[in-house]
Order: structure tokens, then sequence, then C-alpha cells
């Protein structure tokens, strides 16, 4: 993407230099005010481009959420810790741009003792899977939010 950027402002620059230059008057005034237009030019085209970029790399985030969370299967303890561990990890991928939705999901994941396996009794073997159910859930809303638009 960078690449493409970089040789897209290159070629806008070139055209807008070459074109000022071919038009331009002999005096001074003349090439200053093309000179600035090529400037005007390259500089619009490099904030379009760098729009054109950010806006991609996000639309590319949601589709992959929205892919994980339409494959999430919460139908087991096991499932939903995967679903669980798989959303933080592309979370913490992507935290630079979402850095306080990483943290909420994590602090999520320590909260519902995701890594952990009560088996001691079958009590608290069923109070971990309603804790795994309602931290799964909570994380698939989560990333939805993200998939929505509407992340950090």
């Amino acid at each position: 993407m960078l690449t493409n950027l970089i040789v897209a402002i290159g070629l806008v620059g070139s055209i807008a230099s070459i074109i000022g230059i071919l038009i331009a008057a002999p005096g001074w005034k003349s090439k200053t005010v093309h000179v600035s237009y090529g400037l005007l030019v390259t500089v619009l085209a490099t904030g379009v481009f760098s729009y054109q970029t950010q806006l991609s790399e996000l639309t590319q985030i949601e589709n992959q959420v929205e892919r994980i969370v339409k494959s999430a299967d919460l139908s087991t303890d096991g499932s939903q810790r995967g679903f669980m561990l798989a959303s933080l990890a592309f979370l913490e991928k992507h935290k630079d741009r979402f850095p306080e939705t990483f943290a909420r999901a994590k602090s999520l994941c320590d909260n519902v003792g995701v890594t952990e396996s009560k088996q001691e009794s079958a009590l608290e073997r069923m109070y971990q899977g309603w804790r795994l159910t309602d931290g799964a859930t909570a994380m698939k809303y989560l990333l939805s939010g993200i998939a929505a638009g509407s992340g950090d």
C-alpha cells in the first residue's frame, strides 16, 4: 500500500510540475504561481491517497472482524474459550488502532478466567461455564462494534 502511495504521489507531482513549466509565462511571478499550483496539486493528491489507504485498511479490518464474528461457535466451553482467545489475538494484532478495545478485551478475558480450568467441583465448573458464556457473548458484541465501524 505504501509503495502505491509513493508511486502515485510521484506521478501526480511530476505531471503537475510538467504542466506548471509548460504553461508558465517567462516572468518570476508566473513561474511562482505555477510552482505553487503544482505543490498544491501534489499535497491534495497525497491527502486523497493517504485517506484512501487508511479507509482501505479499516475496511479490511472490519471485514476480518465480521468473518470472526460470523464463524463464532459458542456452543461449548472450549469453543467459547477459543473464540475469546482468537478475538484477543486479533485485537492484540491491531492494538495500535484499537488500544482501548484491546484493553477492555484483555480485562474481560482476565475477569472471565479464560485461561483457567475450574474442574474441582460440578458447581465451580457450572459457574465457570456461565462466566465463559457471558464473556464470549460480550466479546462477540465488542467485535461486532468494530465490524459496524464503531472502533476506538
